[in-house]
């Protein structure tokens, strides 16, 4: 709000054109901080209602991924398949936008996005290769309003609220997410149970 209030005083306008981009960005931060703390009010109230119907998995996760793409300079690759899960699309793509963005916080350079059929569960994994969560920290990390260290700090821009929505939204889906490891990489896995 500072930031426009000082634009605002340049009679020129030559300030404002400066800052727009700023203001713009900030306003676009607040705006998803305040949908954050919408959504953990619905959960806390048990208000939290699904869209439920037929979901193709795989098309949630590559636009997402396609999203990434188009704003990170990260390299990140994928590997999936054709999976049906009842859900709510739209929550569903929340939870990996959520996964997604963060990885792109914490990673050096490579996100990797994989799928793994099981018998009535489908399990997707977003790893980065950025520093791994201790195991100590791993169901910290989806407290409210967390920080771990130095390196997962708020520079990177996120809120601290999106893996608690994450867990909260796999829950009501009869899923989960967990924090992990795989070969010296940090990962994320979300469990859905799939479509009958």
């Amino acid at each position: 709000m500072t930031t426009a209030e000082v634009a605002s005083l340049d009679e020129s306008g030559k300030t404002w054109l400066d800052m727009q981009q700023t203001v713009l960005s900030e306003s676009n931060r607040m705006q998803s901080l305040v949908e954050d703390l919408l959504t953990l009010a619905k959960v806390d109230a048990h208000q939290l209602r699904l869209d439920v119907q037929d979901v193709d998995l795989e098309d949630v996760l590559d636009s997402e991924i396609k999203r990434l793409r188009t704003v990170s300079s990260l390299q990140v690759g994928a590997g999936l398949q054709p999976v049906r899960v009842r859900g709510d699309e739209r929550r569903l793509a929340q939870v990996f936008r959520n996964l997604l963005d963060n990885a792109a916080r914490h990673a050096k350079s490579r996100i990797v996005v994989g799928m793994e059929r099981r018998p009535s569960e489908v399990v997707v994994s977003v790893d980065n290769d950025g520093e791994i969560i201790s195991p100590e920290d791993r169901d910290r990390v989806f407290e409210r309003f967390a920080r771990l260290d130095a390196s997962r700090s708020t520079d990177g821009g996120g809120s601290g609220l999106g893996l608690a929505i994450s867990r909260e939204i796999m829950g009501a889906h009869g899923g989960a997410v967990v924090a992990t490891e795989s070969d010296g990489w940090c990962r994320f896995e979300v469990i859905l149970p799939t479509a009958s």
